[in-house]
């Protein structure tokens, strides 16, 4: 409907292409607009729903990143970049037990990132569990080497 005439129909990958081209341009509500489309094309695919979700946190409007999150957890509660995301966005929450869950869940499912333990770690030290967080710390550091 609202193409131009002559242009075809974006497939999925291009519209993520864009959305992640928008982020970096700062242009949230455009990228918003796109992610629209991504679930309006396939409401059972997740993509959108996560790009989404990234945009919304990049906004810092937390209850609608987590509200996308759920979406794709009812579609596939095993999908990885949803526990990551919804554990950084629990974090920025301050929801610090909550996160740690899904950083141990990405962990135990044999995500060896060092930014994953990074991201354990300082959960762990806002929970003052100190020497917890130190050894994420170092793990992340022999991962990096």
């Amino acid at each position: 409907q609202n193409r131009r005439i002559g242009m075809t129909e974006k497939n999925m990958e291009e519209l993520a292409q864009e959305v992640e081209v928008l982020r970096a341009s700062k242009r949230f509500t455009d990228a918003l607009t796109t992610c629209g489309h991504m679930i309006d094309k396939d409401r059972n695919d997740p993509a959108g729903y996560l790009l989404k979700a990234r945009v919304l946190d990049d906004l810092k409007i937390y209850a609608g990143a987590m509200e996308s999150l759920n979406t794709v957890a009812s579609m596939d509660p095993t999908n990885m970049m949803m526990w990551f995301l919804r554990g950084r966005t629990l974090h920025h929450l301050g929801l610090w037990e909550d996160a740690l869950e899904c950083y141990e869940y990405l962990l135990d499912a044999g995500e060896e990132r060092a930014g994953l333990w990074i991201r354990k770690g300082l959960v762990l030290r806002k929970l003052k569990r100190y020497q917890l967080a130190l050894d994420c710390f170092r793990t992340a550091v022999k991962l990096d080497a």
